[in-house]
């Protein structure tokens, strides 16, 4: 997936600030947030809440974060469980597209389909587009 941002590193501030997702290094932690390189006299600060469901970075890590504002000391908070949306509804969009199947995790059974997890998102499967719902016949190709 990270190729579909195939971003040059000068690109980070300019793309930062358009809400678009960057690929930054991780430069230091601590109990409450991440802090990464965003190319500018500061770091960027990811809330370590933001991480919850995902395994914590480890410093040096690449990670794909997105701008989600200033506060008013000025720093730039950035999120990195919108990014990783954003990034999965592209590649869904992108696989969808294509008609290819997509892997999830089932987390629970729910009115009318399930609760899956894909990429760490949690998205809602109609139980009509499950291959146990009848998506075999309906809307994948034949293998």
């Amino acid at each position: 997936m990270e190729e579909l941002l195939n971003l040059k590193e000068d690109d980070i501030s300019e793309k930062l600030y358009q809400r678009e997702p960057v690929y930054v290094k991780v430069v230091s932690i601590s109990s409450d947030y991440v802090y990464v390189d965003i190319h500018e006299k500061t770091e960027g600060i990811i809330p370590v809440s933001d991480f919850e469901g995902f395994k914590l970075p480890n410093i040096g890590t690449k990670i794909v974060v997105m701008f989600e504002r200033k506060d008013k000391e000025g720093n730039t908070i950035l999120s990195y469980r919108k990014a990783k949306e954003e990034i999965t509804l592209r590649w869904l969009s992108k696989v969808f597209s294509q008609r290819q199947r997509i892997k999830g995790r089932i987390e629970e059974h729910v009115k009318g389909g399930y609760i899956v997890t894909i990429n760490g998102i949690k998205a809602f499967m109609p139980l009509s587009l499950s291959e146990i719902g009848g998506a075999q016949r309906h809307y994948l190709p034949k293998n």
